[in-house]
């Protein structure tokens, strides 16, 4: 990807996308990435960074992300060893003291959740106390559908009960058997989630799906299945 990152991107856009979300930036300055993209005719709205890079040096990762041109940065992980009580105090209170930051630098600050953040202990999921207890005009959500899915929540009921906190989304599918697959052919009721996130105003969407055979084929069949969804999702009375 290091070397060949302008052709691939090029054949992303030739798929008909029209955004990215980076995680890394495969050897490239920010401001190259932001020149690449700009040439190959696509947006990067948001990128994931580590934790730790914000923990240490807020303002070196912001100044990278305003540098690529993103106004979404997104804390993507939680280290295990951190799954604790305590551990998701720590990131309740660096998501509280971040926001407001990315916010004076004009970005928007975001967590994107797995699975492990809807385990609970204590009767209360640590996902369920980060949207309860964060402020929702500094600190923002970008939902995964697929790991809401896997830990048996619905990803549509989450969208309802918090509007207007997750305007960034991940839309991932699975199959009976809980694998995942290319979105749309799976069991997830993403039409469904999909016409809710545009109601309440969902800014980015994201086809994703981990580790697939032709991750070219699967980009594919995913945009174009976003370009259908789309259409049936406007055309409702």
């Amino acid at each position: 990807m290091e070397q060949d990152l302008t052709s691939t991107l090029a054949r992303v856009a030739a798929l008909g996308y029209r955004e990215v979300e980076f995680a890394g930036y495969f050897g490239h300055k920010p401001e190259d990435i932001k020149a690449i993209l700009a040439d190959v005719g696509l947006q990067a709205p948001s990128a994931h960074l580590p934790a730790r890079d914000l923990i240490d040096d807020p303002n070196t990762a912001f100044d990278k992300a305003t540098g690529a041109g993103h106004r979404f940065v997104v804390i993507p992980w939680w280290e295990p060893e951190l799954r604790t009580p305590q551990g998701y105090d720590i990131l309740l209170g660096l998501l509280e003291r971040l926001g407001p930051l990315a916010r004076e630098r004009g970005l928007k600050l975001a967590y994107h959740n797995h699975d492990f953040e809807f385990t609970t202990d204590d009767g209360e999921a640590p996902y369920d106390r980060l949207l309860a207890r964060t402020d929702p005009d500094t600190v923002f959500f970008e939902m995964d559908v697929y790991w809401v899915a896997k830990c048996l929540r619905s990803p549509l009921e989450l969208l309802m009960a918090n509007p207007g906190r997750f305007p960034l989304l991940h839309l991932k599918d699975r199959d009976s058997h809980g694998v995942e697959t290319d979105v749309g052919r799976g069991d997830i009721d993403l039409l469904a989630i999909l016409g809710t996130a545009i109601e309440q105003g969902v800014e980015h969407l994201f086809i994703e799906r981990d580790y697939p055979q032709d991750p070219l084929k699967s980009a594919q069949s995913g945009c174009t299945w976003l370009h259908e969804a789309l259409k049936r999702v406007n055309e409702r009375p």
